[in-house]
């Protein structure tokens, strides 16, 4: 589907920029909810973040944050980086709490934004797709 930027609220968390390069607020997360951290080895680490910083398309609902309570404020996790640092996997992993603390995220291809094209047959987005931007 085909979206009109114009008709999103323009304090919508969208998970691209203009250019097609991610914003999914892992930064943010780790900058403002980073708890306890050890390093496993070279390239893994486990520790905890606080799911109440989160103020990106990680951000958990209201729902989820009040069922969860206290216990969003710790919720384990577990990453991997490369050899030169790059963040490479990302386990949030607050099953145990709630399903909806739980994510898995993959990156790879780092500095290479690819471009954002229609796709072939798109339509455009029906007004119930940006009730869900509301």
């Amino acid at each position: 589907m085909l979206l009109d930027k114009s008709r999103i609220p323009a304090t919508t968390t969208l998970p691209v920029d203009e250019t097609g390069a991610p914003e999914l607020g892992v930064t943010d997360l780790f900058k403002n909810g980073l708890g306890e951290v050890e390093r496993v080895d070279a390239t893994h680490f486990t520790g905890t973040v606080d799911m109440t910083a989160a103020s990106s398309v990680l951000e958990p609902s209201d729902n989820v944050l009040k069922k969860a309570g206290a216990e969003a404020k710790s919720v384990p996790f577990t990453a991997t980086v490369d050899d030169q640092g790059h963040l490479i996997a990302l386990k949030i992993e607050g099953a145990s709490i709630d399903p909806d603390l739980a994510m898995e995220l993959t990156f790879t291809g780092f500095g290479a934004i690819q471009a954002i094209t229609k796709p072939t047959g798109a339509i455009q987005a029906p007004d119930s797709v940006y009730k869900l931007f509301e």
